[in-house]
């Protein structure tokens, strides 16, 4: 259970890091800033997928199917609706696209993929942090019940505010001293 806590807290600091970044400079000078922003996007997405893509029992241990007991799938999918914002379906669709970037781009790659008629486009991080937000408030629970220690943040928003703000500070610093750089390698 902790396993799954740390890939949370991996995918959680991945995305805030890539969303700092942005927010600072949308749109960098230097591909050492584009390269940092992209690879930040492709390990949220390659952590995220841990959690929630395939629930292949070996080869996923930290997806919820194999960390939350059976009898309250049902209940924890519609607690992860939910705080996702999102229907079932619509729920289907953001996997789907989540799933799809992994496996096409982030974590292998298809040339099919990136083929403008196929409309490929980021995912959007922002449904994916309410469904960990939901699951790690899911796991603390379950550890408090079992008796498990741990020292993780009890409030996991609480944390990624702190976590978000120190970040764009730091990212606001490191563009800044960068600023007077030019790209010199096309």
């Amino acid at each position: 259970m902790k396993y799954a806590v740390e890939i949370i807290a991996a995918f959680v600091r991945n995305a805030h890091t890539k969303r700092a970044l942005h927010n600072v400079d949308a749109d960098p000078r230097l591909n050492f800033w584009r390269l940092t922003q992209g690879n930040c996007l492709d390990m949220a997405v390659i952590e995220w997928c841990k959690l929630f893509g395939s629930d292949h029992k070996v080869h996923q241990s930290a997806h919820w199917k194999n960390v939350i007991p059976a009898r309250e799938h049902d209940e924890f999918r519609r607690g992860l609706h939910a705080a996702a914002g999102m229907s079932a379906a619509e729920w289907r669709k953001y996997w789907d696209h989540m799933k799809s970037y992994r496996d096409n781009q982030a974590a292998h790659f298809n040339e099919e993929y990136l083929r403008p008629e196929n409309d490929p486009h980021f995912p959007e991080l922002g449904p994916g942090l309410e469904a960990a937000y939901f699951y790690y408030e899911r796991l603390l629970a379950i550890m408090d019940d079992q008796g498990i220690v741990h020292h993780f943040p009890a409030d996991i928003r609480a944390y990624c505010k702190r976590f978000a703000a120190q970040v764009e500070t730091a990212a606001k610093a490191a563009i800044d001293a960068t600023e007077h750089m030019e790209e010199r390698v096309r």
